[in-house]
């Protein structure tokens, strides 16, 4: 096996869908918006980025089975989706305020968003 078959491996799992180049280039243009531009919009400050972490995260763990397990891993199901859409909540609204109180503030809506993004993940995203 060649140096380079680890890197061409991941290549190969890691086929992103248009759905999952939507979100992340919303995500990632969001962030740009408001960190680098300094153009606030308070709902979409609040809320944007918790739905949209969800099938982020979700699509690069999908990406990382496939290249641990293979090309014929058939993806998440709900369950699996609905646990690790837990997992980032709980990180997102304990662990982030808990390591910087200045900036990151516990908000219960966020679990709204958190759920919002784990429907989108299982419904539109197609990880199973």
């Amino acid at each position: 096996m060649s140096e380079h078959a680890p890197v061409r491996r991941w290549r190969e799992a890691f086929r992103p869908s248009p759905a999952w180049l939507l979100v992340t280039g919303l995500l990632l243009t969001h962030q740009l918006v408001q960190r680098a531009l300094g153009i606030n919009v308070p709902f979409l400050d609040s809320y944007l980025d918790p739905v949209l972490s969800v099938p982020v995260l979700v699509g690069l763990a999908a990406a990382e089975r496939r290249w641990l397990l293979g090309a014929t891993c058939a993806g998440f199901g709900w369950p699996e989706v609905a646990g690790m859409t837990l997992g980032i909540a709980v990180i997102g609204e304990f662990v982030f305020p808990w390591l910087d109180p200045v900036q990151q503030v516990y908000d219960p809506w966020d679990f709204v968003a958190y759920g919002v993004g784990c429907v989108i993940t299982v419904g539109w995203m197609h990880y199973r």
